[in-house]
């Protein structure tokens, strides 16, 4: 039986003696969370002050950013962030060009191209595929430009540290920074103008592309597994049969809606690395008075194809008193192991309202063996 869920995000947290700080001693800004362990807290969400609370420091120590010392140890770290590229991408012709280092000379012209792995902190993957979602304070992205050709290390790194409001709020408070490819140094950190030329233009996407992840329409390679194992169907990727069923684009929507045909249907394609046992969750909001849909989520597998196919997941829609007040709900687990590249499909088995719901997103979250 579906049931509701609260998400409980749990907080990185990087010792001294790790790896990463063995050659890199914290600068004097670096704040520690803990005389006793000297923990140092790196990845600061909004929790900052339950934190400080429970740590006995005040919550402005908590949120201090990282030195120059302590962010190279997080980038030789990066493996401990959420790898949201299951192999490195293509980058596109415009971001290969502006993505380097403010020093270096930019390569002639965009047919030198570039492949890139993406990283983010654990507690703000989520927001890299939905468009409107911003990030919370601390959130490091960090980026990959590796040579077109197969097997190269990397050219260098490119990232991104959400930082206190104020920061810069023109640039939505990030600070960007550079090394070479082998992380021995920072090339540039700051209010970079090289880097900002290119995210202003994602104002709306909280001044991040988001291209690796919501790529432009005709460009969209199916949803990847990310290095933790989840799988984040977003409405906006969704693809939609049917005579009424739309993605709703404005920020107090950004959800499948219209549901007024219980003939429509929104499918997505996605690909694992890491086939075997998923956890189903589906955010959805409905009106009031019209709750009680009943539902379907078919699996369909791709590569290989297998006429074998997952028991359909079936659910009643819950009345949340408005299409978009939504509701995570919990909805059980699917065997996923057969297949590499799956087609997921929701499919209305009934409407008693006007509508069958709004729905904003699914996700898959690997069972622990």
């Amino acid at each position: 039986m579906a049931r509701e869920t609260e998400r409980n995000f749990k907080m990185p947290i990087f010792r001294e003696d790790d790896p990463a700080f063995r050659d890199a001693a914290p600068a004097p800004d670096l704040c520690w969370a803990s005389p006793m362990d000297r923990t140092t807290v790196v990845a600061v969400k909004p929790t900052a002050v339950l934190l400080s609370a429970l740590l006995g420091i005040p919550a402005v120590l908590a949120a201090a950013p990282p030195g120059d010392k302590a962010l190279l140890g997080l980038i030789r770290q990066r493996d401990r962030l959420e790898r949201v590229t299951a192999t490195p991408v293509d980058m596109d012709a415009r971001t290969a060009h502006l993505c380097r280092a403010p020093v270096a000379p930019r390569p002639e012209g965009p047919h030198k191209g570039a492949r890139l792995q993406l990283f983010v902190s654990p507690d703000a993957a989520d927001s890299l595929y939905d468009p409107w979602a911003g990030f919370p304070v601390g959130t490091l992205i960090l980026k990959e430009k590796l040579p077109k050709e197969s097997g190269a290390g990397p050219e260098l790194i490119t990232g991104m540290l959400k930082r206190e409001a104020g920061f810069w709020p023109e640039l939505g408070d990030w600070e960007f920074f550079t090394t070479d490819g082998k992380v021995s140094s920072l090339t540039s950190r700051g209010k970079l103008e090289t880097c900002a030329e290119c995210h202003r233009d994602y104002k709306d996407r909280s001044f991040v592309t988001k291209l690796v992840t919501i790529p432009e329409p005709g460009a969209a390679a199916p949803p990847q597994q990310t290095s933790s194992g989840k799988v984040v169907l977003h409405a906006v990727r969704a693809a939609v049969k049917g005579s009424r069923l739309q993605y709703e684009p404005p920020q107090n929507k950004n959800t499948l809606g219209f549901w007024t045909d219980p003939a429509d249907t929104a499918s997505w394609q996605f690909e694992l690395h890491s086939p075997g046992l998923f956890s189903i969750a589906l955010t959805q909001g409905c009106g009031k008075g019209s709750g009680g849909a009943d539902v379907e989520l078919a699996f369909e597998a791709l590569d290989p194809p297998s006429d074998i196919r997952p028991e359909p997941l079936r659910f009643t829609v819950e009345d949340t008193g408005h299409f978009q007040n939504f509701r995570e709900r919990q909805l059980g687990s699917r065997d996923l192991s057969m297949a590499k590249r799956w087609k997921l499909t929701v499919k209305p088995l009934s409407k008693p309202g006007v509508a069958v719901m709004d729905l904003q997103r699914i996700v898959l979250e690997p069972v622990p063996k």
